[in-house]
């Protein structure tokens, strides 16, 4: 049976992408029900995205808490993504918040980013702060998968935007304009 850390891994990286399952046996690769998402985003320009935008998926797994994303778009290239998640594991569930950040450039419909970095913290803010041992693969793994594969902009309007990983089961996300 897995442990708590084994279950975390698996359940962050299947939640961040759907991209990877830890298969022991004893847990499978969760499914994301069916979305289907005209993609109308043609050609957008850096200052349509750039700015504060606050994001939830529209396919979450059908057994997942809610995943809930700020993405702040700096329009002079660099970003800051932070999704805070629930981990349901013993003695009680909790929250961290995952980050990453770097640079960021649009290709075409395509949101593509390089030089990122991740870093974890308890959502509640306790101590301590920064990634806990236990997260750096996981962080790592995150930061190349984010430079790896680009983000499909479906749909760009002056306060929505609906994107979505080049990959495979990853999530669909709905995001409104938070901000400047």
């Amino acid at each position: 049976m897995p442990g708590p850390l084994q279950r975390a891994l698996g359940i962050v990286l299947a939640l961040l992408g759907g991209c990877a399952a830890l298969d022991d046996g004893m847990w499978d690769e969760p499914r994301r029900p069916p979305l289907d998402i005209t993609r109308d985003a043609v050609a957008p320009t850096p200052d349509q995205v750039a700015g504060s935008w606050t994001c939830h998926e529209l396919d979450p797994y059908p057994d997942q808490a809610p995943v809930l994303t700020d993405l702040s778009l700096d329009p002079g290239g660099s970003f800051e993504w932070q999704q805070r998640i629930v981990l349901e594991e013993p003695p009680a569930p909790f929250e961290r918040v995952l980050v990453l950040e770097g640079d960021w450039r649009l290709d075409d419909a395509q949101l593509v980013r390089s030089a990122v970095a991740g870093t974890s913290r308890p959502a509640d803010g306790s101590t301590p702060d920064g990634s806990a041992p236990s997260m750096e693969g996981v962080l790592a793994a995150l930061a190349q998968a984010a430079e790896a594969v680009p983000t499909e902009l479906l749909r760009v309007r002056a306060d929505e935007l609906v994107m979505r990983d080049a990959e495979a089961g990853a999530a669909t996300l709905a995001c409104r304009r938070s901000g400047p």
